[in-house]
This record gives structure tokens, sequence and C-alpha cells, in this order.
């Protein structure tokens, strides 16, 4: 057959010998020669003869070419960066049968290929969906077809949403991602650029995050978020210091940005100021906490400053003299705030800083500065020292001026001056030469201060009279005044005359009243001097009572009395006659009276006035009473009757009454307080009585048996007599005693004389031999007890009394004891045999019934059982003991596992026990980890083996950080695990396992550049890390498997190193091609005149290896870089490196073209003259030119003049020195040649 599985085989039997043949007989049915659609077997064919002669034979059909579908892919891929990458396992391209196989691929998304290449047989493809595909590979050869489908998926990537919650505050970490993920294949894990690997992230800070999400097929997505920080409350404060130094006066305002408005605020001064300004604030540091709506704080601090201090000093100048006002102060104040402002307490109230024109005194300025700050300071202005002068003197004699005058000085300030005023002006302190007469002295101090004084120089031959001493009189209108004279100079003894009357003739007068008195004295010798003086009196001390007030009342003592005084000599002293004595000008509290002051000045000169204080007259009032008629009556009346005092007059009763007389009154005192016009009162009281009032007592009978036999007699006291009587018993008795009474109450109406009345009440009483009483002493302590109790007793009756209980005991006590819960009744007879019965119940308490609920140990050893107790029955309260612990609580808790039991005694004493019995599981909730390490570093292969035992299951498990809730997890990061392990009662236990990694496989590569494009580099790796040793492959042709890959051309190449373990880790270098350098060739100069062979060019060489050999093409075959000597041309250079690289060049050497120079000149004008000129035309050579003219001088222009005839030569010179001479020649004319003949003149 041409291929497996087809049928197209044949066979054809031959035959030989024998008759013709009559059939064929094959064992698949065939009957022809040949038979065709054969499979692949076994056939056996019979062939007769017409003879029936047979023979058999057999042929077996086998397969033409094996044709084989198959592929392998490199598995399932997510979207991102899908290759699938088919690899044919079948028949492989150029295994040709009938023809070459063709590969034909169906990739299930509509693309299809179709060819018969490896590359068609292996061939990859990139899905643009995800999705799961069916490929198709059909292989052909010829007829023969063989199909392999296989089914592909491609994973969605997977797809997130990103929700930041910003931070709430600056500098805070409560932020927060919320990852959603919208496609994918879970469950996914996380890769956060922070290290977590939780879904969402919570409390982180501020910054861009990164997140990478895999799902569980491997395929990832990238996200980005970026977590916010709201701006950081900044607090600007701006202080306002206090006013003054000391003040409390300042504030500080606050500005806030940042954060969220609006903002709290919180100030730490003593007020904790909640305003954005905080005021009345102190010197010193204060605090702001601000608070914004996120309730994100910052605070702040500044320190509140003060003013300085304002100070001052103080300076000054004296007064200039004594008595003179001319002294200054100056008041300099520092600190504070200025400008400042002064306040001088002097009489001008001077307002600058300095004050001026002060007398003697001490001065106060009040400095205030700008800010309302003051501050006193005191300055005291001082004086000289008064002058005084002294003066004496020494007579003339006989008339001659040789009379001196000295002044001698005490105070003032030296030196002093004088001046005289004798005829000479003399100017010493002495003047001398003086006549007998007065003379004056000026006296003036170094300050300017003047004094004066008289000086007498007396003649010795007359005495000189002075008043040495006067009084004056003491009072006005005394005669107690005296004068003294004292006579100097003279001639002793003397004698003395007074101009009093009648004439006195000692030195010294006395007795004299005011006026101007003359003494006159002579001396031995009759020589005569006199002197005079006034004796004064003060003005006359006159005392007058100018005002007073009388008593406001009768017998009052407020009047007063003023004195007012003239004349005297203050001070005055006063003394009024009142008791006690007043020594003011006005007596006070004064009674009626006849009053005298006296005021004494402070001479005791003495002056009286007097004053009488009158009173009202007194107020009388009078009241007659009228007293009540009868005990509480009302009839009562009072009548008053007033005198004295100043009518009208106001009433005001006790009772409130305001009228003069008042009626309708009960016993008692009334007083009344009657007030006149003046405000003067008295108080009167009158007291209305009552008769005696009826008193009355009651006596009964009592009735018996419910018989009217009982009595009531009634007895009265008080009141006017007789009495008279009325009962309200139904026969209306009349008498002191009713009597035939029943049970019942009964009232009598006693009447006096007066017809007052009074009520009493008797109650007759029946007696029925007394009502039985029964009380329960006391229930049953407890259910079905019997020791309860009660007693009966009698009320009424006539004792002794006897009882009978109905109990089972029949008890005869009035008390029965011991008996059960049930209802008793006991009958009580008196003495006279009357009985009465009364029932009580005695109960008893519900039974003690306990309830305990305990509450198990949910885990292991710990001690959280309970138990709770109900409590019903017996009676409350209750008491409890819990054993073992003696715990006395009626619930108890925290118990470990065992049995406990409680006995409960109610109030009654009745005790109950119970018990309960706290379980636990019957071991510990325990855990054993084993893990897997991760194979190659950064992978997930990690795995962790967790067995729980004890407790009570299921257990449930929550790991971290990865939130797995598996006993046992896989595909593990490297990290350490914790696992939190809940049994089904909550107990928990924590394991943990730490997945280590091998260090990664670190890989460094070197290498060598190829040279010349020859495949001479060489790349090299250097490996670290990983498990164990490492095998190489680089992608060099062919691949060469050790570390160091020789032998190749530049290029990129990359290895793959792969450990002990099968960790992969590849590396690319790259291999440079080093052509040789770049070489640049620059002409250094060119020829520099035409024709000249001095140019220069240089070969310069970028890169290559060093050393460099050279080879130019001039004449010379020089062999440096650079050229030298080179005429004018092109020059070709070739450079080899020191591995053979060959660099090329070209320099080209130019020449300025030749110097062409043209002469033309101008001839002389005349044979001999010198004025001809010579001029250039210069082109070539290189500009600018220089002339040299052979003339002499020599001249280097280009036009040469004052030329006499002749040849001249001008050399030209171009910038590079290239020069080039011209000639030229000058002509001349012909001279003139003049002939002169001989004439001869006439």
């Amino acid at each position: 057959v041409s291929c497996s599985g087809a049928c197209n085989g044949t066979a054809t039997v031959s035959t030989s010998g024998g008759a013709p043949i009559a059939n064929y007989n094959w064992s698949n049915g065939g009957t022809t020669q040949t038979i065709s659609g054969l499979c692949v077997g076994t056939y056996s064919v019979t062939v007769t003869d017409i003879n029936g002669c047979q023979d058999t034979g057999s042929v077996t059909i086998n397969f033409g070419t094996d044709i084989k579908a198959g592929f392998s892919y490199n598995g399932d891929q997510c979207l991102n960066g899908n290759t699938f990458v088919f690899t044919n396992l079948g028949t492989t391209p150029g295994f040709c049968g009938l023809n070459c196989p063709t590969f034909s691929w169906d990739f299930g998304d509509g693309t299809t290929l179709s060819g018969t290449t490896i590359a068609d047989a292996n061939p990859s493809h990139t899905y643009g969906l995800e999705g799961t595909y069916t490929v198709t590979q059909i292989v052909s050869d010829g007829p023969c077809i063989d199909t392999m489908v296989q089914i592909i998926i491609v994973y969605p990537d997977p797809t997130i949403t990103l929700i930041p919650t910003d931070l709430s505050c600056s500098g805070l970490c409560d932020g927060a991602i919320d990852l959603t993920v919208l496609t994918g294949t879970p469950p996914y894990t996380y890769n956060w650029s922070n290290f977590e690997t939780a879904q969402d992230q919570q409390g982180i800070c501020a910054g861009t995050y990164d997140v990478t999400v895999t799902d569980s097929a491997g395929c990832t997505t990238t996200g980005t978020v970026t977590i916010n920080e709201p701006a950081a409350i900044i607090i600007t404060l701006t202080p306002s210091i206090p006013s003054c130094f000391g003040g409390c006066d300042g504030s500080i305002t606050s500005s806030i940005s940042g954060g969220n408005a609006p903002y709290t605020y919180l100030w730490n001064d003593p007020g904790a100021q909640t305003n954005t300004t905080a005021s009345g604030l102190c010197l010193g540091t204060f605090m702001l906490l601000v608070t914004d709506a996120n309730g994100c704080s910052d605070s702040d601090t500044i320190s509140l400053g003060t003013p300085p201090l304002l100070t001052s000093s103080i300076s000054g100048t004296d007064a200039s003299c004594n008595g003179v006002c001319d002294g200054t102060a100056t008041a300099s104040p520092s600190g504070g705030t200025p400008p400042y402002s002064y306040n001088w307490n002097d009489p001008l109230f001077q307002t600058d800083s300095t004050a001026t024109a002060l007398c003697v005194g001490t001065y106060n300025v009040t400095i205030t500065d700008a800010a309302g700050c003051d501050t006193i300071l005191s300055y005291t202005i001082d004086e000289p020292p008064a002058i005084v002068l002294t003066p004496s003197s020494t007579p003339s004699t006989c008339g001659n001026p040789d009379g001196t005058a000295c002044v001698t000085i005490v105070g003032g300030t030296p030196p002093f001056s004088y001046l005289w005023d004798d005829p000479s002006a003399q100017t010493n302190n002495c003047a001398t030469a003086l006549l007998a007469g007065g003379y004056t002295v000026i006296v003036t101090d170094s300050n300017g201060c003047i004094a004066t004084i008289p000086i007498s120089v007396n003649d010795q031959g007359a005495p000189v009279a002075t008043i040495s001493d006067s009084s004056d009189a003491t009072c006005n209108g005394d005669s107690d005044g005296s004068a003294t004279i004292s006579p100097s100079s003279g001639t002793p003894p003397y004698t003395f005359s007074w101009n009093t009357s009648p004439v006195q003739t000692d030195s010294i007068a006395t007795g004299l009243p005011a006026g101007s008195y003359t003494a006159t004295l002579t001396d031995s010798n009759g020589c005569v001097a006199s002197a005079s003086v006034t004796i004064s009196e003060p003005v006359l001390l006159i005392a007058s009572i100018t005002n007073s007030t009388n008593p406001s009342c009768n017998g009052a003592c407020d009047g007063n009395a003023t004195v007012s005084v003239s004349g005297g000599t203050v001070q005055y002293t006063y003394s009024w006659n009142s008791s006690p004595a007043q020594t003011t000008a006005t007596a006070t509290g004064l009674c009626a009276g006849f009053y005298t002051v006296t005021v004494t000045d402070s001479f005791a000169c003495i002056s009286t006035d007097t004053i009488t204080i009158a009173e009202p007259s007194q107020i009388v009032a009078t009241i007659v009473g009228t007293d009540v008629s009868c005990n509480l009556g009302s009839d009562g009346a009072a009548d008053l009757s007033v005198s004295g005092g100043l009518a009208p007059y106001t009433y005001l009763w006790s009772n409130s009454s305001t009228t003069e007389d008042i009626a309708n009154l009960t016993i008692g005192t009334y007083s009344v307080t009657v007030t006149d016009a003046n405000g003067c009162d008295t108080i009167a009281s009158i007291t209305i009585t009552k008769p005696f009032s009826i008193t009355l007592t009651i006596s009964v009978v009592n009735s018996n048996c419910s018989q009217a036999d009982g009595s009531a007699t009634v007895s009265a006291t008080g009141g006017p007599g007789p009495y008279t009587y009325l009962w309200d018993d139904p026969g209306a008795q009349t008498n002191t005693t009713a009597v035939g009474l029943a049970a019942g109450t009964y009232n009598v109406i006693v009447s006096d004389s007066n017809g007052c009345l009074e009520t009493i009440s008797a109650t007759i009483v029946d007696l029925p031999g007394g009502f039985a009483t029964a009380i329960v002493d006391n229930n049953t302590s407890g259910f079905n007890i019997c020791d309860g109790q009660a007693t009966a007793s009698m009320i009424g009756g006539t004792a002794p009394y006897t009882y009978l209980w109905n109990d089972p005991a029949a008890q005869t006590t009035a008390t029965a004891t011991g008996i059960c819960a049930g209802t008793y009744c006991v009958t009580v007879t008196d003495t006279n045999g009357c009985a009465d019965s009364v029932c009580i119940t005695i109960t008893q308490p519900a039974n003690i019934v306990l309830t305990i609920i305990g509450t198990n140990i949910l885990c292991y050893g710990d001690c959280m059982g309970a138990a709770d107790l109900t409590v019903i029955g017996g009676v409350q309260p209750y008491t409890y003991l819990w054993n073992p612990g003696g715990l006395t609580a009626e619930d108890i808790v925290n118990l470990c596992a065992g049995t406990y039991t409680v006995i409960v005694t109610d109030s009654n004493g009745v005790s109950v026990t119970d018990s309960i019995t706290i379980t636990e599981p019957a071991s510990p909730l325990t855990s054993t980890v084993t893990g897997t390490d991760v194979l190659c570093n950064g992978d997930s292969t990690g795995a962790i083996d967790l067995t729980v035992t004890g407790g009570t299951p299921p257990y449930t498990y929550l790991w971290s950080p990865n939130s797995e809730t598996t006993e046992d997890i896989t595909n593990l990061s490297p990290g350490t695990y914790s696992v939190n392990i809940t049994d089904s009662n909550g107990c928990t236990s924590t394991a943990s396992y730490t997945v280590i990694e091998p260090q990664p496989i670190s890989l460094t590569t070197g290498f060598m550049d190829a040279n010349c494009g020859q495949p001479d580099g060489q790349v090299s790796v250097i490996g670290s890390g990983g498990t164990g040793s490492f095998t190489y492959s680089w992608n060099t042709s062919p691949i060469q498997t050790t570390s160091v890959a020789t032998g190749v051309p530049a290029g990129n190449y990359t290895v793959t190193v792969t450990d002990g373990v099968g960790c992969i880790m590849s590396a690319t270098t790259n291999v440079n091609d080093l052509g040789g350098g770049n070489a640049t060739v620059t002409t250094d100069n060119d020829a520099s005149c035409f024709g000249i062979c001095d140019g220069q060019a240089t070969i310069n060489i970028v890169g290559g290896s060093a050393p460099f050999t050279y080879l130019w093409d001039d004449p010379g075959m020089q062999t440096n870089a650079t050229a030298t000597g080179l005429c004018a041309g092109t020059y070709n250079v070739s450079a080899t490196d020191a591995v053979g690289c060959l660099l090329t060049g070209m320099a080209t050497i130019n020449e300025p073209a030749a110097i062409t120079l043209t002469v033309t000149g101008m001839d002389v004008t005349c044979n001999g003259g010198c004025d001809g000129s010579a001029s250039t035309s210069v082109s070539g050579g290189t500009s600018p030119y220089t002339y040299a003219w052979n003339t002499s001088p020599i001249q280097v222009t280009d036009i040469a003049t004052g030329l006499c005839a002749g040849t001249y030569t001008v050399t030209t010179t171009d910038s590079n020195g290239c020069d080039t001479v011209g000639n030229v020649l000058i002509n001349e004319p012909l001279a003139i040649i003049v002939s002169t003949n001989s004439v001869t003149s006439h």
C-alpha cells in the first residue's frame, strides 16, 4: 500500500506449466489474476486449471511510505507576548515516499499554513485574542494523509482596577489601595513594589506603588497607582507683643494653610482659647494645636516677647540761687515703645522732656510711651544756701573819714564780688576811709546771686540806738506787747525814754498795746540816739454759731450746732459744753438744752457763743380697752387717745390696723405705734382679756351586754355660774348626770350666766366579752418543715382567758408552736365565758430547686469554663458555697475542667446541694510543619505540608501573607509563611515555616573585540549563586559549551547557564569589530609661493590599534604621519595599525598664482628734469603687496615719483614673501639748444 492505513495495494499471480487457468480464488474473495484495493496484510490464492489441477501461493502487502502526523508545542500561554512554537513529532520533512510530505496547519483562528520545509513542519504562531483554539496538523504524501488535532489555550491577560485612598493627614501612613481583578484566571498572586503580597494595601505611606498581578495561568499584568498625601498643615504665627513690659494684652494671630479646612484651634494659654487669635497674653511661650476637618493635627510654638521695660534716667540743674526758680530737670527714657510723652507735676504742668524754671523742691514726671505704658520718676531741685551777710563796722572818729564797714558771708557760692555805695564804689569785703553814715554793700556770688545789706558807720562820739527785740500784742485789744532798745557806741551809762503813756524809762518797754513807739537814749556825754518800733495785734477773734438743728423728737438727741470763726490766729480749737464735751466746729447728737462753744486760736485768744436747742412736746398715747365677753369671743375693743407731738398722726396696730381705734378683738395684747408729722413716734399697748373659760370633765359607766344601763356625768368649772345642762340623749336630760344610756356617744352643752357655751362628749361602751386576735409569729422555715408559730390574744373581755387551737395537737396556750403549713383557728374565752374565734394561715417557702448550666472548655488547657446557677424557691437572699475553690458567687467563671459542687442556703438556713462537670477537649490543638524550598531563585515552587492534631475537628486555616485557606500550600515564593489554625471550637494555634531560595544565578560577562571583520573575538562568562556546578551553552555556530567562547566574529552573543538543579540564567554580551579606526587627512599648509615645494599634510587616526605605519605617495615616499616639502598636487597616504587594519586618505596641496607685475613709466617733462614717475600693476601671489624701488632714497609705494631719466627696478613682494622684479625706462626730451648771432646796435 502507498501509506499506512491505505488500502490501495495490488497483487498479481503468475503461473507456469499446467493447462490453461480456469479460475483464481483469492483469500479476500477475488477471482481475477490481479486483485487491487488491498490493505496491508497477507493474501493467499488458489489457482485451478481447466484440468482441475490446483496450486496455491500467497503474497504479503506491506506499507509503502509511513506518513505520520504529530506535534508538540511549548505550552499554553498568556495573550500578552504569546508565541506558540509547534514542534513536528511525525514524518520529518524530506522523508519522501511517493512525494515529499506536505505539512498543512490550521491554527484555529482562521490562520493556515502549508509547505514542505522544516520551517513549515515546525511553525510558530501568535494569537491576537485569548481563547481555546483547535490546532490541526495534516501531513500528506500523495494519497497518504495523517492528521493530529490539539487543543491549546491562550489565557486572557488579567485586567485590574486600582482605587487609591489618599492619606488622611500629611505624614501619616494610613493610605489604602483597593485592587480589583476584572479578568484573568483565579486564583491570583500579587507582588507589590513595597514587597507586600496581599491583594489590597492598607496603612501605606504616600508614594507611587507598582503591582504585578499573576493569575493561576501565570499571566501577569501590572498597574501603578499614586497615594497622595494632603498638604501638611502649615501654621504661621504672627505675634503682637504686650504693649507694656509685664503686660498681658499681647496676642498671637495664626494663619493656617494646608490640611483640610475648617480648622479647630486650641492654645495652651491659661484660658485654653479656641480662636484663630489668642489674646490677653503675657510674656511667655505659647503653643497652638490646629486640627483640620480630617482630624489631622499639627502644632507650632512661638515665644511672645515683651517691649523692653520702660526706664528712664533723670538729670537736672539746681536752682542757681537760693529762692530763684531757674532749676531744670531732664528725663531720658529708654525701652518701651517710642515716642514718649511727658507730664511734669510742676505748677506749669510742663510736657517736654526737660522741665525748666523750677523752684527748689521735688518734682515727678510721668513718662508715657506710644503704647500707653508709663513710668514715674522724681527729681529734687536743690538750691545753694542763701547768702547771709553779717555786717560789721568801726566808727569814724571826730567826723573824719576813717571809719570802716565790712561784711562776712555765710552761704552762697564762692567766689564773691562786692560793690559798696560809698563815693569810691569800693569792691572789697571791707570798705575803708568812711565817714560816719549809712552804707549798702551788694555781694554777688559765682552764680550771679545777689545779696545786699545796709551797714552804719557811727561816729565814735555819738551812741547808736537799735531795737534789738520786740513782741506784738497776743490778742486783739491786749496790751502785752514789748520792745527793747539797745545802745552801741557812745559813752555809757545811758538813760532811756519811751513815748508811751505814761512814759517808760527802762531799756525794755512793756504792756504795750498795738501802735508805733520811739525810744530815745542819751549817753553819759549827753549824745542822743533814737530808734522806732511798731507793735502789731492780730485781727479780732470772733466765734459765731451760724447753723443749728433742733432734735427731731421729744427726748431725742439728734440736734446739732455749727460755729464759724474769723480773725485771731489759726489754728483754732473748739470746746462745747455738751456731755460729753465735743471739740469740733460742729457739735452733734445734742439733746434739748443751752450750749456754749469756746474757740481758742493758736495764741490762746478766746471767743465764745451760745445757743438754745429746743425739742417738740412729747407724744402721749392712752388706750382704753373692752374685754371679750366669752372665752374665744371676738367682741373686745381698744379706744386710743393721742396728744403732744405734731399732728396729724398715723397709727399702726400690731394686728396691722391703721385706724385710731380698733374693735372686734379676740383676747390678747395689742400695741400701736403712733407717729406724728415729724416722724416721731410712741408705742402704747392694751391687753384684752376673757372671763375664765368653762372647763368640762366627763365620767362614764359603760353598759353591759347591750343593755341601756350606762351613765355619763359632766363636771363644770370656770365661767360665771350658775350652769345649765342639755344632753343629746333621746330624753334630752338636763342634769349633770344622764342615766339609762345604751352604748353610744352622747354630747352635753353647758352654759354659764353670760350665755357662754362649752360642749363635751361621752362614749358609753358595750362590754361584750372582748375580741379575739391572732398573729403569725413565723411561717415554716422550709418546704415541708413544721416549725411555724402563731400567737392569739383577746382585746376586751375580762381576764383571765383560755385558748383552744384546732391544730392536730389541740394546743391550749396563747402561742401554738411546731405547726406545719396550713390554716388554723383559735377560740379565746374570757372569765365571764364570753368567747371569740380567729383564724390564721401558716405558709411555707417553695421547694428550693437548683439548675446549673455549664459552659465547657473549648480549648484544651484553658480555664474558661463557667457554671451558671439558677435558684428558685426557698427564701431569698441565698448564700452559695462552691467546692473546690470555696467561691461564694452565684455564678462562677474561669473554671478548669473538673466537677464543681455548690451548696445553696436560703435566708431561713435551708440548704440544697447540686454539682456540674466541666469538660475540655481530649488533647491540645497542635501542628507540625514540613516544607519544600524554592528550587530556583525567583521561582514560586516552594511548598508547605501542615499536619494538625488535637483540638476539635474540623479545622480551618488562614495563611499569611497569602491568605490561603487550605491545609497545605504550594507554589510559594521565598518568605516566612504563618498559619493560624482554628478548630471548630474557635481554639487557635499558629505555626510558621520559612521557604528559602538559593542565591540568584549571577552572570558576569567579558569580551575581546574582533579585528577588521575577522573571527578572532572572544566572549566569556563567570557565574555565581545557584546550586551546584554550571553548564554553558553559547549561541555561537557551532555551539560552544565552555565558559569562554573563542574565535567569534563581531556580534551579540547569548550564553545560557544552567546550574546543578536545572535553574537557568542567560546573559548577552557584544563583540565589536575593531575596524582599524577612522582616518582624516588635513592640509597643514599649502605651498607658500607658485612653484615652491613647502606644503605640508598630516593623517590623523581615531581608533585602531597602535602603533601605526604610514606611506605617502609623494616622490619621497615619506613614512611619517606628517608629509612635508610637498609641491602643489594631490597625495595619497595609507596607514596600517598593529593588527594590519588599513586606512587611507588623500590630501591636496594648493599654490598661489604666479605674481604678474606690469610697470608703466611717465617720462620727465624737460631734459634734465626729474619729474618722471612709474606705477605698478600686480596680480597673482597673495595680497597685500610691498614695493621697493631702486631710487635714492628707496621708495616703497606702488608709484615711484620724482624720477629723472633712467632705468628703474621695482621689487614686489606678496604677503607670503614671494616676489618678482620689474623694470621701467624713464626718458627725457632732447635739450633745447639756443644759437645767438652777433648783433650790432646802432
